[in-house]
């Protein structure tokens, strides 16, 4: 009696799964780096927001800048980022503003809390400049305002800046 040890056809077998196998894993791995590639649904700014600067003033001694912002817009605003530069409205050199009295980070100008700005309501903020560029001269100004999501992080109004001209200082 003769046994046929021909075992060609199970390991074509063996072959096919292990290739499936592979591809498997591959797809796995480049749909893992994809997604981690792909920008997530970016929650943004209701439309309808706006603020503006509605008026400035300038203490040169002390390099303070007080600006006057009002909420043209349809909802209430958290608060605003804030740049200041001194090469006229290009904006060639643009730096962060520090709220005078608020420890945060510089650009970062929340209003209060429990308060924030209403449609139509007008609130005064003071600012430092000396950081900026030439130290004692601000020449321009401009304002990004947020709201804050539910979570406490602030949503952008990224096309609804407002930006002016000032001249303060040097």
């Amino acid at each position: 009696m003769k046994i046929n040890l021909n075992k060609k056809g199970v390991s074509e077998m063996v072959a096919y799964v292990i290739l499936i196998v592979i591809a498997l894993a591959l797809s796995l791995i480049v749909y893992a780096w994809l997604k981690s590639q792909v920008i997530a649904e970016t929650k943004e700014c209701p439309e309808g927001a706006s603020l503006i600067i509605i008026d400035y003033d300038c203490n040169e001694e002390d390099n303070i800048i007080g600006l006057d912002i009002e909420n043209k817009g349809r909802f209430s605003l958290d608060g605003f980022y804030i740049k200041g530069g001194n090469e006229g409205t290009q904006g060639v050199s643009i730096y962060p503003l520090r709220l005078l009295g608020f420890g945060g980070e510089a650009g970062y100008a929340p209003f209060d809390i429990n308060d924030n700005l209403k449609p139509g309501e007008v609130k005064t903020r003071r600012f430092n400049y000396e950081d900026v560029g030439n130290p004692g001269s601000i020449k321009s100004v401009e304002i990004i305002p947020f709201k804050l999501d539910e979570k406490g992080k602030p949503l952008i109004c990224k096309y609804t800046s407002s930006n002016i001209q000032v001249d303060c200082g040097l």
